[in-house]
């Protein structure tokens, strides 16, 4: 064999040996699962993670949204209904927008008069791998409740013995999010009508916010619930291994007052200067409304009325089109009576003010629109059309801070180190496979109190890759983590520990990126 087909087949076994190598350092970049850390004491003050989806806890914005003066009277409504029966127009385009001169001030530094509030104790319930996947049959779970102080265990016989309803002490847990839930019980005094805006809850040790208020994805139960001097307040958790907890509580004060509304349209109250109500109409069921189009067929009576209105708005090339609302609302097999209104101020209304009725206080206001200085609201109402509406006003709110002393009752100890290696007992995905899998790094990253950005990359075809009842039970973060990226062609991520976030999907790097890092990994092999 001559010299040259020596160094040719040396040259040909060298590309082969090249090859090889460059072959596996290529399998072993896509199989090689890092292990992440999420230090579970470290502060959460770095710019990743208060750029996320997370955030530090802090006390509420003093903010008070106000659309119109409530000095200001409100001018009756053009109504206009329509042919089906269905839906009616209410008209106000010659009603001058007016816009508040100054922003009312609602928050006090604290309980005013002799309001007083205490919390007594707090329960947490985590879900559990076995838990029914549905809600048939109401099932609920029962509480333990605990002293905020000393975690020590309260007996039922003592919450029977303060009086406590039975009620405060089973939760439904929620469906969407398998979150933890947290639970809080307080006694008043001298508040004939307690009630809690809301509350933030944020981990002592880290700063983190913590708290999730899944009030408007019809999840478990009612966000708080009085019974006499009781209120209890629920919120769900972003955290699942036992630590302190500081709890920004959000209750109304001040001297309650009460006034009436007559059912009519157009009538009107109003409470200081604070908030200012005007009945609109009354409904079979909660109403969706649009601004109206000219697919708005009206009664025949209204015809008239309808021509002129649609001629003027096409002549002020629909600048006032928004002020003409279409009310439209389904007759259900079973009536759900609501009242519509239009208020002065969103902020008011929705938390300061309540409907009176035999069975308590209904808070429940739906939003509706918002257009300049014209906001509409409904509630569910099944008042007598003859009676007329009793409403009571609480003119303050504060924030108010109580703190636990730590969660025992979650499935991770105080003592765990890494938060992707805390275990989340259950995670049941959505049916939607898009929202399945923003669903599933959502819960990487709230597991691992890590923010996160993602690209989403799933399809139908990995539909067949999920356990049967799309349920996770008994996973960490870093395994849901490794799961994600062995099942999801051309998934990736990068973590930036400093920052505390995940980053999943970036945009995929040129031939040329992955020329260079695998020169540079050569480099550090050979050389």
């Amino acid at each position: 064999m001559t010299m040259s087909k020596r160094l040719a087949l040396v040259f040909l076994f060298a590309l082969i040996l090249y090859g090889l190598f460059a072959a596996a350092l290529i399998v072993r970049e896509l199989r090689f699962r890092d292990a992440f850390h999420s230090a579970a004491t470290a502060t959460r003050d770095v710019y990743g993670f208060q750029s996320g989806d997370l955030g530090l806890l802090r006390a509420s914005t003093r903010k008070t949204e106000v659309v119109r003066p409530a000095a200001e009277v409100m001018a009756e409504p053009g109504y206009i209904e329509a042919e089906a029966g269905k839906s009616f127009v209410l008209d106000w385009s010659q009603d001058p927008e007016l816009r508040p001169a100054t922003k009312n001030d609602r928050w006090s530094p604290t309980l005013e008069g002799d309001d007083r509030i205490e919390l007594v104790a707090f329960a947490t319930r985590v879900p559990e791998a076995d838990d029914p996947l549905t809600n048939e049959g109401n099932w609920q779970a029962e509480l333990t409740f605990r002293d905020p102080a000393t975690l020590g265990i309260i007996p039922p016989e003592k919450l029977r013995e303060w009086g406590i309803p039975e009620s405060f002490a089973r939760l439904s847990p929620p469906r969407r999010y398998e979150t933890p839930v947290l639970r809080l019980l307080f006694r008043t005094a001298g508040m004939p009508y307690p009630h809690c805006v809301g509350m933030n809850a944020g981990d002592q040790r880290t700063g983190a916010g913590v708290s999730y208020d899944l009030n408007d994805s019809n999840d478990g139960a009612p966000r708080s619930e009085v019974s006499g001097e009781w209120l209890r307040v629920d919120t769900e958790l972003l955290i699942w291994h036992d630590s302190p907890l500081e709890c920004l509580v959000r209750v109304l004060t001040g001297e309650p007052q009460m006034s009436t509304l007559e059912q009519k349209r157009g009538a009107q109250v109003s409470f200081g200067e604070d908030l200012r109500l005007q009945w609109l109409a009354p409904m079979e069921s909660e109403p969706s409304l649009k601004s109206i189009t000219d697919l708005f067929i009206p009664a025949a009576p209204f015809t008239e009325s309808h021509r002129e209105l649609m001629t003027q708005l096409r002549a002020d090339n629909f600048r006032k089109r928004q002020r003409v609302q279409e009310v439209a609302f389904r007759s259900p097999e079973t009536p759900a009576p609501a009242t519509l209104v239009r208020a002065s101020s969103p902020h008011y209304l929705e938390e300061h003010c309540g409907l009176l009725t035999d069975g308590g206080v209904i808070r429940n206001w739906n939003s509706h629109k918002k257009e300049k200085d014209l906001y509409l609201a409904s509630i569910a109402a099944n008042v007598p059309p003859a009676e007329p509406l009793r409403f009571v006003f609480l003119p303050k709110v504060t924030e108010l801070s109580f703190s636990l002393a730590g969660l025992p009752d979650m499935p991770n100890p105080r003592t765990t180190e890494n938060l992707f290696e805390v275990t989340l007992p259950r995670i049941t995905l959505p049916e939607d496979i898009s929202d399945a899998e923003i669903h599933l790094l959502g819960f990487i990253g709230v597991g691992a109190q890590v923010a996160w950005e993602s690209n989403r990359r799933w399809d139908e075809t990995i539909r067949a890759k999920l356990p049967p009842d799309r349920t996770f039970r008994n996973e960490t973060p870093q395994s849901l983590l490794n799961w994600y990226l062995d099942h999801t062609p051309g998934a990736r991520v990068r973590y930036e520990e400093a920052g505390l976030i995940l980053h999943f999907n970036e945009e995929k790097p040129g031939w040329l990126d992955h020329f260079d890092k695998l020169i540079q990994r050569l480099r550090l092999v050979f050389f």
